[in-house]
């Protein structure tokens, strides 16, 4: 035997090969060594390692249906089972199978008929090697995780050192108070405009935060005078460029450009300080910088003058575009101006400006925190998700938590934070397929290779443990926690999938929340098409009115525009608004083809627009459905015409196999 390598019974060994006697004869040369567990085709075997986890496969490369080649493509492409060390058995002399099989991942080959001390030795080595490998690979984690944990602390401390700099800054200029963060946050803003990721945005959020950082060399006689400076007094105030850049080249703070500091005086035609820069010659970080620059120094209060109005500001803007400013981006942070994207910044008390924001005292603590404990965020798991969608079939969970507002406003942020940490847990805990941590208190599971009862079981399970552990926190009591499946195929894209999970979830929160739902097109479904699809609305137009985004689901960021729109109309108009969602479902058993539900879309379009006319608003909402909106609405008047909308259509289109279904749900004026 290879030495390392203790030979124990706890190893369990899986082989697979279609042939029994294979399977026997495998089971006795190494059963006496270790555990081992025989299946006799590949779809069998991924059915077991949903259940259990192997330290090796021996997987017979020929078989019906599903051969080697395809098991090993599917081992490769889920991450609980990617690590597991594979062997191929086969009879072949074929040098390509082998080329394929090591291309594949496959650790050795064992050939037919059997040898016994051959495969025993084949057999150690290839776990031996594993063993090494696992070993190598914790080492290498533990050794990252130290090189992390330095890195953080450097970071860390950076940090706070920016943050004691910002506090000086401020604390030299009461008039410019929280001018840094500011500008850092409008440069942030502007950014994420032009499409920066995440990484560069924070980059330039600290150097846009120590921009003035060379106006600490600067008397506070110069920076507070309040009347017109002299020449003299003027070099010493375009000094702090050169001083600032200089302390951070020194530094070395964080990895941030530290040209800004430099640079960010510069204009683009080339008029401005140190260095004379124009153009593109000025790096795009200081050109953002710049422009943030001006326009927090006109919209607040200095010195020497008030604050200019909104439309002073925008003149300026608009007559520095090309001389002082970056023609494009000038234009771009107007137009974010004139949106109202900036009043958030603007608007913040200036007594407390002093604090430096959130996104950059935090970090990604929140992030780092869910990396650690292995549960997947949002654009990792749906990238996993999707992956592991394409081998095959599966069940996609969404669990949501219900009352979770309640619990946050009656018992504390802090309460709520701790519930969704165990379902997390319970998530991980459960140890099968991939779980990730989609937004709010939305959580997917995703189960390779899942049936439909396996699905159902394993939201039962986790619904059932959510209870168990639960039980006497007090704060707690009123949560619950619902789901909704959706079955998946090879072909079906991660959206489809989700959306119809989606559907199923909603379809619980408002029949029984604490229990699931299965979303399927059968007529069980299909028949209430109009229902659902308005509840989802529905619960958007909730999360809406609490200030939360609505941009998920089916035309996400159009649907959260509608609402936030309606809701800012039914403030202004003190009115009760309904909606209606008009669909053209099939018939039990038929099957249409496109311009048939064309036809009759356009026949409906045109009843709705000769019964409704301006008392409405109408929206295609998908290839079969219309969104109406009234205005200033009672429930008994509206399906009055609805009725008459169907009526119409009928005329238009009586020969259609298409039959129209609506659902009614008020949107009521509260106050606000």
């Amino acid at each position: 035997m290879v030495q390392g390598w203790k030979m124990s019974k706890e190893t369990l060994i899986l082989v697979v090969d279609d042939a029994e006697i294979n399977l026997r004869i495998a089971e006795k040369i190494i059963s006496k060594d270790y555990t081992v567990e025989c299946v006799p085709s590949g779809e069998q075997c991924l059915v077991y390692l949903m259940d259990h986890t192997p330290d090796l496969i021996l997987l017979d490369l020929h078989m019906p249906d599903m051969d080697g080649f395809e098991v090993m493509e599917k081992l490769n492409a889920s991450n609980n089972w990617n690590s597991i060390p594979v062997i191929f058995l086969t009879a072949d002399n074929d040098h390509d199978s082998e080329i394929k099989g090591f291309e594949l991942g496959a650790m050795d080959f064992i050939t037919k008929p059997f040898v016994a001390e051959v495969m025993l030795k084949r057999v150690a080595r290839v776990l031996e090697l594993s063993r090494l490998q696992k070993n190598l690979e914790s080492e290498v984690r533990k050794q990252t995780e130290v090189a992390e944990e330095r890195r953080k602390k450097v970071e860390k401390m950076s940090r706070r050192m920016i943050q004691a700099l910002v506090i000086t800054m401020d604390a030299k200029d009461a008039y410019t108070n929280g001018h840094a963060t500011r500008v850092a946050e409008y440069s942030s803003r502007l950014a994420e405009k032009l499409g920066w990721d995440k990484k560069n945005i924070k980059s330039l959020y600290h150097a846009a935060i120590l921009h003035d950082l060379g106006k600490i060399s600067v008397p506070d006689r110069v920076l507070n005078k309040a009347g017109k400076l002299n020449d003299e007094e003027y070099n010493m105030i375009k000094s702090h460029t050169l001083v600032g850049s200089d302390i951070l080249e020194e530094a070395a703070i964080l990895e941030l450009p530290q040209d800004v500091a430099r640079h960010h005086h510069e204009r683009y035609d080339g008029t401005g300080y140190p260095d004379g820069l124009s153009g593109e010659n000025i790096s795009i970080e200081a050109r953002i910088v710049g422009v943030a620059d001006a326009f927090d120094a006109m919209s607040s209060k200095r010195v020497y003058r008030s604050a200019l109005p909104a439309s002073a500001i925008k003149d300026e803007l608009i007559r520095g575009k090309g001389s002082q400013f970056d023609p494009k981006l000038a234009e771009i942070f107007l137009e974010m101006f004139e949106n109202g994207e900036l009043d958030d910044i603007m608007n913040v008390d200036r007594a407390e400006d002093f604090t430096v924001s959130n996104d950059f005292t935090v970090s990604d603590d929140k992030e780092e925190e869910n990396v650690k404990e292995g549960l997947l965020l949002r654009s990792e798991g749906e990238r996993r998700i999707e992956k592991a969608m394409a081998g095959g079939k599966g069940c996609l969970i969404i669990f949501d938590l219900d009352n979770l507002k309640s619990v946050n406003e009656n018992e504390g942020h802090t309460a709520g934070d701790r519930a969704l940490e165990m379902i997390g847990r319970i998530l991980l805990d459960y140890g099968k397929g991939i779980p990730c941590r989609f937004g709010g208190d939305e959580f997917l599971l995703y189960l390779p290779y899942a049936s439909r009862e396996e699905g159902e079981k394993c939201a039962d399970d986790v619904l059932g443990e959510f209870i168990t552990r639960k039980k006497g926190i007090f704060e707690f009591s009123k949560l619950s926690l619902s789901a909704g499946l959706c079955m998946s195929g090879p072909s079906d894209s991660f959206a489809d999938v989700y959306n119809n999970a989606d559907k199923a979830l909603y379809h619980v929160k408002r029949s029984k929340k604490g229990s699931k739902a299965v979303y399927e097109t059968a007529d069980n479904f299909e028949k209430n098409h109009s229902n659902i699809e308005l509840l989802l609305i529905m619960q958007k137009l909730k999360r809406v009115k609490s200030g939360l985004s609505a941009a998920y689901g089916y035309q996400a960021k159009e649907i959260e525009k509608l609402l936030v729109r309606l809701v800012e109309e039914q403030r202004e108009k003190r009115s009760d608004f309904a909606f209606v969602m008009l669909t053209l479902e099939n018939a039990p058993g038929e099957t249409h083809y496109i311009e048939e539900i064309e036809s009759a879309m356009e026949s409906m379009e045109y009843s709705i627009k000769e019964v409704v006319r301006e008392r409405g608003e109408c929206i295609r909402y998908s290839n079969v459905q219309y969104l109406l909106i009234y205005k200033e609405a009672e429930e008994k008047h509206v399906e009055s015409e609805i009725e008459k909308v169907l009526n119409e259509f009928y005329k238009h289109c009586n020969e259609t196999r298409l039959q129209p279904s609506y659902a009614i749900e008020m949107m009521q004026y509260e106050g606000y």
